[in-house]
């Protein structure tokens, strides 16, 4: 491997526009610098999209002296992110494309899983490489979920392992099958550009776009400027996301999926002609976007900043909440917020949950009916174990309601209640505030004709400075949190419930007085949910809570 000193004397000698310092990628081994590259060529794909147009007259130039999609009527370039040990490039670039696209057609800001694209689809679940024109197509038919609903480091163990085969380092990798693709985001079409003169125009006119490259050695060194291969041998082939180009520069400007460390904090220059980019390779297109139904149900989070290790799904299917649960608790992930909701139409419960990595002692049940529930909250209460979190809600067609819950082994003075009529419940509570108890938990569901609304509670004994409401419409709710939030207090808890025959949405909300950082929406759609939870994930925060309601 070319050492980074040799890079240095070669920049000197040849007067190059780029400059060079020791990245991540410059300090890894030849083995562990193969594993970032992943580009497997379809040679008659690849012959077609550069063959010479029959009888095409030559495309008329039509665009601007330079473009850069991160400042162009706004951002819509997303976030660089870092493929680590695997060679799932394709799945970054055109993920990437595709969330640019998602930007620039619909107004829309999203994190797409590229761990669902690469690992889930017809590639397989491995970090073999892959080529675009395939990956598109997956795009094309089954969708890209959300990169929330699984998030990329999850597709590995912890921390992850190595392919046992010695001539690569590639990262052993797991799919995690979300079986319900309602929420996964499509194109409609996909193209390829091969004239220089059509990529401009199009990188002007309409987008970013995907390209494949050659990676030599010295390029894993780039720091800065327009990059020129000057010294090293090729090492495999790469694929990167065109956001704009310069003619000033003459240069295509790219965004790469290694990371921030690389290049410019992630995305670089690479000079016209260089390394195949504009000359062996076309430039991969999306367009068409196609969002998911934002559908009934409405979400409710609260995040706090902080850096515990922690993962959330929501909106999840019966048997793939299972599943993850499972998987997560061997993982060593134990649950910390738990509930479900019921879609119209019998389309089934969604899951919503919270998991944090840590050794405590907890024992969770989901989807219970109530005799069983009754029991088994007697059983460990006995047990030393007392409630965490508690929440119902209520199957259609007479099937009674559901009870979720997590206990914790511990001596805490807590006392619950479970299923209460309102005015039982006001009388409870305000009892149990006058002996010294406070809110941890609480929620609401309805039962069917006309029995009205039942509550679900969770007091401990302490001193802490809390106060909570129920049953609130949604004004009185905006108003009270945002009073509060101006006298300190910060939201512990909140959701909401639907009322019958267009009576609206009622709120349940807890805050206690603290200094933390937090943050919470309230009654949002799913897209726009998602945007804010990769969002805060994105800034350090951590959900903390998450449900949601349906609305009738």
């Amino acid at each position: 491997m070319v050492s980074f000193n040799e890079v240095n004397a070669r920049l000197g000698e040849t007067q190059a526009r780029w400059t060079a310092r020791q990245t991540p990628q410059s300090l890894l081994s030849d083995r562990e610098r193969m594993a970032l590259l992943g580009v497997v060529i379809d040679r008659a794909a690849l012959a077609s999209a550069m063959a010479p147009a029959r009888l095409a007259a030559a495309p008329i130039a039509n665009f601007a002296p330079a473009v850069d999609w991160r400042n162009r009527n706004g951002n819509h370039v997303t976030g660089v992110k870092d493929q680590g040990y695997c060679g799932s490039c394709v799945s970054f670039c055109t993920t990437a494309v595709v969330e640019s696209m998602a930007s620039i057609e619909r107004g829309k800001s999203l994190n797409l899983s590229e761990a669902d694209l690469h690992f889930c689809s017809s590639h397989g679940a491995s970090c073999e490489g892959w080529w675009p024109d395939q990956a598109y197509d997956q795009i094309k038919v089954r969708g890209v979920i959300n990169e929330t609903n699984f998030s990329y480091m999850t597709a590995f163990d912890s921390p992850p392992k190595n392919d046992p085969n010695p001539d690569r380092h590639y990262w052993i990798a797991h799919c995690v099958n979300i079986s319900d693709r309602s929420k996964a985001v499509k194109i409609t079409n996909s193209s390829t550009l091969a004239n220089v003169v059509d990529r401009k125009n199009y990188l002007t006119n309409h987008g970013p776009c995907s390209a494949v490259i050659h990676v030599f050695e010295d390029f894993y060194t780039y720091g800065s400027g327009v990059y020129t291969h000057v010294t090293g041998e090729e090492v495999g082939l790469h694929c990167v996301e065109v956001i704009g180009y310069s003619e000033a520069e003459q240069c295509w400007i790219v965004k790469n999926s290694w990371g921030t460390g690389w290049g410019e904090n992630g995305f670089g220059k690479i000079g016209y002609g260089e390394i195949g980019i504009d000359t062996e390779y076309p430039f991969w297109t999306a367009s068409g976007i196609k969002l998911p139904d934002p559908g009934p149900e409405r979400f409710n989070a609260i995040w706090a900043k902080n850096n515990e290790n922690r993962t959330a799904v929501w909106g999840w299917a019966r048997a793939d909440f299972d599943r993850r649960a499972a998987e997560l608790q061997g993982q060593g992930y134990r649950l910390m917020d738990l509930n479900a909701f019921v879609l119209p139409n019998g389309q089934g419960e969604r899951f919503n949950a919270i998991w944090a990595k840590n050794n405590e002692d907890r024992t969770a049940v989901w989807g219970w009916a109530r005799k069983d529930f009754d029991a088994q909250a007697a059983k460990l209460q006995s047990q030393g174990y007392r409630l965490m979190h508690l929440n119902a809600f209520v199957l259609p067609n007479g099937q009674g309601e559901r009870f979720n819950a997590i206990w914790a082994k511990n001596n805490e003075d807590r006392t619950a209640v479970w299923g209460w009529a309102r005015k039982d419940f006001d009388a409870q509570a305000a009892k149990l505030q006058s002996q010294g108890y406070r809110l941890m938990d609480l929620n609401a569901f309805v039962l069917p004709n006309g029995q009205g609304e039942r509550f679900n509670a969770i007091w401990a004994k302490n001193s802490e400075d809390r106060t909570a409401i129920w049953g609130w419409a949604r004004k009185d709710f905006d108003w009270k949190a945002s009073t509060l939030q101006s006298q300190g207090y910060r939201l512990m808890d909140i959701n909401a419930f639907v009322l019958p025959n267009g009576q609206g949405e009622r709120f349940n909300a807890i805050w206690a007085k603290n200094s933390e950082d937090r943050t919470a929406v309230w009654g949002w759609a799913r897209e726009d949910f998602d945007w804010r939870a990769s969002e805060s994930q994105a800034q350090g925060y951590r959900l903390v809570a998450v449900n949601a309601f349906v609305f009738s």
